[in-house]
């Protein structure tokens, strides 16, 4: 790690603000590691929780903390982030959906905020707050983090401490620890306890996003269908039936890792028909329509053909069924197949049938 660089200890945090100092007992006085700033997402709720445990000097317990191991809280300023809504309100806790929305935009908003500081290392707990605040925490990490960045998630045992409002840190010089749990007043001996900060890892995307200059005010959830078009595109396949007469579909993904699959006639007619038509009602009354189009198609260049193949609803139904098994024969990458097999979008009153279902739509080319 650069030393030049700040790191960031950043954290949500609810009723439980002892994961905070947790954490930093674990980075500072086990792993040796420097921390430069400290900061929580919370809401007016938590805020109030770890106000009690900061900022009430000198017995508030991270001053505590700080002193039991020689720490200059100075040196550790803390920014305390209370989420707010669309209006700038903020919020006292997340209650509903709309709570949640204002929470997911903010966290999201906060982590890129963040990591865009070049000069800074994010070191991230998503330890404390509601699940859905460590969710957002983890996805905002994926979107942003780059590769100095961490994701951690503090253990602490024996179970006695892990459920107790009492214990935040474990005290120096070997003590043992009295907490209170539903049970009444235990001890538990120094000895046995052990904090540890477990690092999750995550995959990072950021460089594979395809964001424009409007990433900075789009919410949370526009954010996300953003990400998933931009690894669609990971993805894009282009089908090629230059080759159909002889029954060879060309599958060519990013454009340079081709396959070549061979099917029947029958087969790859009725791939190439829903392919053209986008998508295939299977349905009894529409059938002569089909049955018209597949013929022809299946006919090709051929001045005659003795007999046609079973174009029927049924036998519709029964060649898509084949079709798909060669193409999973054929090709094991399954993203690859999510977006090339016909799928069943609907099944009653009858089947519809498209490729690759709406990724396939908008991914497969010709």
């Amino acid at each position: 790690m650069n030393d030049t660089r700040k790191n960031i200890f950043v954290t949500v945090a609810g009723s439980t603000p002892q994961i905070i100092t947790e954490s930093l007992y674990d980075f500072i006085v086990q792993q040796k590691k420097r921390i430069d700033e400290i900061h929580i997402i919370t809401t007016l709720h938590g805020r109030r929780r770890c106000e009690e445990m900061i900022k009430a000097y000198p017995g508030g317990r991270f001053y505590t903390f700080c002193q039991e191991y020689g720490l200059n809280p100075m040196d550790m300023p803390i920014s305390i982030h209370v989420i707010t809504d669309e209006n700038d309100h903020a919020l006292e806790d997340i209650r509903d959906v709309r709570d949640n929305e204002s929470a997911a935009n903010f966290i999201d908003g906060k982590i890129q905020e963040l990591c865009a500081r070049e000069e800074v290392t994010l070191l991230a707990s998503l330890s404390g707050g509601r699940k859905t605040m460590s969710a957002y925490m983890a996805y905002a990490m994926q979107m942003y983090g780059r590769r100095r960045d961490r994701l951690y998630h503090v253990l602490v045992s024996p179970p006695e401490l892990e459920f107790s409002r009492d214990f935040f840190y474990p005290p120096s010089g070997n003590r043992d620890v009295l907490v209170k749990n539903a049970g009444g007043e235990v001890t538990v001996s120094a000895r046995d306890i052990v904090i540890t900060n477990a690092e999750i890892p995550f995959i990072r995307i950021s460089d594979f996003l395809d964001f424009d200059e409007n990433l900075n005010v789009a919410s949370y959830l526009d954010k996300v269908e953003l990400t998933q078009e931009s690894l669609d595109k990971v993805y894009h396949t282009r089908l090629d039936f230059s080759d159909m007469e002889k029954g060879d579909l060309l599958v060519i993904w990013q454009d340079d890792i081709k396959w070549t699959v061979h099917m029947k006639r029958a087969e790859i007619t009725l791939y190439k028909y829903i392919y053209d038509l986008k998508t295939l009602h299977n349905s009894p009354e529409l059938n002569p329509r089909h049955v018209r189009e597949l013929q022809r198609i299946y006919k090709g260049g051929r001045e005659a053909v003795d007999s046609y193949p079973d174009f029927s609803h049924k036998g519709i139904s029964d060649f898509r069924a084949k079709i798909n098994k060669t193409l999973r024969d054929q090709i094991k990458n399954k993203y690859i197949l999510g977006y090339i097999e016909i799928a069943s979008v609907r099944t009653r009153p009858y089947a519809i049938y498209t490729i690759g279902g709406e990724a396939g739509e908008q991914s497969v080319q010709t």
